[in-house]
């Protein structure tokens, strides 16, 4: 289960085991610290837009991350987010690998830079089985 940072005191009553927690580090409703929640997700991932963002597994040390190269000119920024934690639960539901997942978040993110909304830049099924 992938949940969204944004819900930090909901996800504290349930108590559960987080496969990922997500959410933008620029956006004060969405930090998220190691020991936020107990128990600590496996994966915790904190986006900087252009600047890429950091990751925790099971507690350990953040990581950086490098953001995806944006496959054309930037458009809209609409739906970044939410396409950037679709990709990450896709990507751990298909790679059961934290950076793989990061890394195919990541470039579906960028995709829908380069188009007008969150959907008309969304990466097809080919896509998403390319690796980068």
């Amino acid at each position: 289960m992938v949940c969204t940072t944004r819900i930090l005191s909901g996800l504290k009553e349930a108590g559960i085991q987080l496969d990922a927690v997500v959410g933008s580090e620029r956006d004060p409703d969405e930090r998220y610290e190691t020991g936020d929640l107990d128990p600590v997700p496996h994966l915790a991932v904190l986006t900087r837009g252009e600047e890429g963002g950091r990751f925790s597994v099971d507690s350990s040390s953040w990581r950086d991350f490098d953001a995806a190269p944006v496959p054309g000119p930037v458009v809209d920024s609409y739906g970044c987010g939410d396409t950037f934690a679709a990709g990450l639960a896709f990507g751990l539901a298909t790679h059961d690998d934290p950076l793989r997942a990061i890394e195919l978040a990541a470039r579906c993110g960028a995709g829908v830079l380069t188009r007008r909304g969150p959907y008309e830049g969304q990466l097809s099924a080919e896509q998403l089985s390319t690796e980068n």
